[in-house]
């Protein structure tokens, strides 16, 4: 028992740096006011997807989301907590291969940074 609620106070600082995956993707389409489509864009992109789907099945959020209601029609805001809970049950129910899938992502958007850092072009289409 004590591990599970470690384990959800973990959650929330994964979920900070989810946000911040996101933040990172939508500052790579930017290119001095101009528009910015490159292979790293769209690595960043992927990583920041895939690892919202795998945040977002983690049953510590699903919990959050409403697992620990013990009546849905009681609570206050119980329909909403109870679309979010299915939502996230849809997730959870893949929450492994949504691990394996972000795991790659992850490595791949590494090691495309630490290529762009060594000085490896990134193919890229600007746009105005």
């Amino acid at each position: 028992m004590v591990l599970n609620n470690l384990h959800r106070f973990f959650w929330y600082p994964a979920a900070i740096v989810v946000i911040l995956l996101w933040v990172d993707a939508f500052a790579s389409f930017d290119d001095g006011g101009h528009l910015y489509l490159g292979l790293g864009t769209l690595i960043l992109l992927v990583n920041a997807v895939l690892l919202s789907g795998y945040s977002l099945g983690c049953h510590a959020f699903r919990h959050a989301a409403g697992g620990g209601l013990d009546c849905y029609s009681c609570s206050q805001a119980g329909k909403a907590r109870f679309r979010l809970w299915r939502w996230v049950t849809v997730f959870n129910g893949h929450h492994a291969t949504w691990a394996w899938v972000s795991m790659f992502s992850v490595v791949a958007a590494e090691v495309y940074i630490r290529l762009l850092q060594a000085g490896m072009p990134d193919p890229h289409l600007l746009v105005k």
